[in-house]
């Protein structure tokens, strides 16, 4: 082998394996906050499959939503609306904020949403949070916060 590209590999293995086990190494908080995320996509992925088995599968059975109108809306009167002419067709979020203190969550963000409910058009915009506590071994949604603002 050449020195001069024997020097090259030595170094940048040198200076790789810093790299490598600093990207390996996810800090627990960063780990968690990664957890709810993709608790919270497979939330939005099963809303817009209009799958209502796989969303009650990630909120507690005690979730409630407290909605932009500050009414109360349990767990089944959310799911009743899957399968009862309601389709997600878009729903995207933004400026997402998710804090981890030990088995709890909190998870905010700002969402636009177009579809059909109950076979009439809406589209909505606002922000949402949701309360997360990790249950054997998994994040569940245990309540939930929506406010709207007008679309952009």
């Amino acid at each position: 082998m050449n020195k001069r590209v024997f020097v090259a590999a030595v170094t940048l293995s040198i200076v790789a394996l810093p790299c490598s086990s600093a990207l390996n190494s996810v800090s627990p908080k960063a780990g968690a906050e990664n957890e709810v995320l993709a608790t919270e996509q497979a939330l939005i992925d099963a809303q817009l499959r209009n799958d209502g088995k796989a969303v009650g599968a990630r909120l507690s059975d005690d979730w409630t939503l407290v909605g932009a109108d500050a009414a109360l809306y349990p767990k089944n009167d959310f799911l009743a609306l899957f399968g009862e002419g309601t389709q997600i067709q878009i729903y995207t979020i933004s400026d997402t904020r998710i804090r981890v203190f030990g088995q709890s969550a909190s998870f905010v963000t700002e969402f636009h949403e177009k579809g059909r409910l109950h076979g009439t058009p809406y589209e909505a915009c606002g922000r949402f949070s949701d309360l997360l506590v990790k249950r054997d071994g998994r994040w569940l949604v245990v309540s939930s916060h929506e406010s709207h603002f007008p679309p952009k």
